[in-house]
C-alpha cells in the first residue's frame, strides 16, 4: 500500500508539474509542499520498510506441542517396567500369604497340643521354657532337627501305609481274577 501511495503522489507530483508551467508561482508553492510531501514519505516508508526486515528476519515465536506417542521407546519401557513390578509384587504376596498361613497352621497345632496335654506336662514346659522364657537356640535347633526326622518318619510311614493299601487292592483284584477264571475253567470241563 505504501509503495502504491508512493506511486500515486510520484504521477500526482508529475502532473502538478505540467500544470505548474502554467501558473509558475502558484506552482513553485506548491511544488515546494510535494516535494515536503514526497520527502516525509520516503523518510516513513523507509523507517517502515526497516522495521518490516527486522520483524522478517528476527525469530518468530513458533507454538511447540507435544504428543503422548504411546510407540515411543520410553513409554514402552515405562509400561513394561510397571508390568514387571506389578508381577513380582503380586508374586511376593502370594509367598508370604503362603508363609503366614503355614505360621497359622502350626500354631494351631501347638496351641491344639497344649489344649490336650496337661498343663504340668514335661514336654509343654519344655517347650515353653526354651521358646519363650528363656530362648535358647541350641535347644531350638536340637528341636526343630528332632521334628524334622519325625516328620520325614511320618510321611515315609504314610507313603507305606498307602503303597501297601494299592498293592492289596491290586492283589484282591488279581486274586478275583484267578477265582474268575478258575470258576471259568471248572464250568468248561
Amino acid at each position: 500500500k505504501i509503495s502504491k501511495l508512493r506511486d500515486a503522489i510520484v504521477v500526482f507530483a508529475d502532473l502538478i508539474k505540467a500544470e505548474l508551467g502554467k501558473n509558475e508561482q502558484r506552482s513553485k508553492f506548491l511544488v515546494d509542499a510535494v516535494k515536503q510531501m514526497i520527502q516525509g514519505n520516503d523518510v516513513s516508508s523507509k523507517a517502515l520498510q526497516d522495521k518490516l526486515e527486522v520483524m522478517n528476519k528476527s525469530p518468530q515465536k513458533k507454538l511447540v506441542t507435544h504428543r503422548f506417542e504411546p510407540t515411543s521407546k520410553y513409554v514402552l519401557l515405562f509400561i513394561g517396567g510397571l508390568a514387571l513390578s506389578l508381577v513380582i509384587s503380586i508374586w511376593g504376596n502370594l509367598t508370604q500369604w503362603r508363609e503366614y498361613q503355614a505360621w497359622e497352621v502350626a500354631d494351631l497345632k501347638y496351641r491344639a497340643l497344649k489344649m490336650v496335654l496337661p498343663s504340668d506336662d514335661p514336654n509343654v514346659r519344655y517347650l515353653e521354657k526354651h521358646f519363650s522364657v528363656c530362648r535358647d537356640e541350641k535347644v531350638i535347633d536340637d528341636v526343630r532337627n528332632r521334628v524334622a526326622a519325625y516328620e520325614d518318619s511320618i510321611r515315609h510311614h504314610h507313603e507305606m501305609v498307602e503303597m501297601a493299601t494299592y498293592k492289596d487292592s491290586i492283589a484282591n483284584k488279581l486274586l478275583q481274577e484267578s477265582n474268575r477264571i478258575k470258576r471259568a475253567m471248572k464250568s468248561s470241563k
